[in-house]
């Protein structure tokens, strides 16, 4: 798992917690089965951009785009 995905996936639980949110309500919302969700929650799994944005959709979340060091 890279740093990015590391940050994406702090992000969505932090905003779970303060919600008060389950997993299980996440995997409804996104649409995905509740076996499913865990093991992208745990970055056991790849999480790729459209279900990342599903999962910040679900959350009230908006994707901010970062600079990278180094970028022209």
């Amino acid at each position: 798992m890279n740093k990015d995905t590391d940050k994406i996936l702090v992000s969505i639980k932090a905003a779970m917690d303060r919600q008060d949110k389950t997993r299980y309500w996440l995997a409804k919302q996104v649409g995905i089965i509740p076996q499913h969700i865990y093991p992208l929650l745990d970055g056991r799994r790849h999480l790729n951009s459209e279900m990342a944005s599903k999962m910040f959709s679900a959350l009230g979340l908006t994707i901010r785009a970062s600079k990278r060091k180094g970028a022209r």
